[in-house]
């Protein structure tokens, strides 16, 4: 009866090990005393030593989040900075630069063009080195 015992102790150890994704080592020791009269051995002590090696676990590592400043709102620009800018451009000698812009829009002038365009107007009129 006590070794039905012991073998359930090693059993549930065992589960318990796998549930740890550990490993199990497991060492038995028994003492056995022959009697001097005619009865069966008797099992008179049993230590079961039993090791639960856990695996470590990695330590989440936490990914930075990316924050965008309250203040990086999309530059916006009114027609007048336009203007200027293109005016800058003409006296610069990039007349071009200027037509290409407006037929870009379908535009004879700076007024025909939607002020919710004047940010890729910026953006084309740096690209070519103009400041705004």
């Amino acid at each position: 009866m006590l070794e039905e015992i012991l073998k359930d102790i090693n059993k549930n150890l065992k589960e318990i090990a796998n549930c740890l994704k550990g490993s199990i080592t497991t060492t038995q020791k028994e003492t056995v005393v022959m009697p001097t009269e005619n009865k069966a051995p008797q099992l008179i002590s049993s230590q079961v030593v039993n090791t639960v090696q856990q695996v470590p676990t990695p330590n989440p590592v936490a990914v930075p989040q990316m924050q965008v400043p309250v203040n990086a709102q999309a530059e916006s620009f009114t027609q007048e900075q336009i203007a200027v800018a293109m005016s800058n451009a003409m006296a610069a000698g990039k007349q071009d630069l200027v037509q290409n812009i407006l037929k870009t829009f379908n535009a004879q002038c700076l007024m025909q063009i939607d002020s919710s365009n004047y940010n890729k107007i910026a953006t084309m009129l740096r690209e070519a080195g103009i400041q705004i």
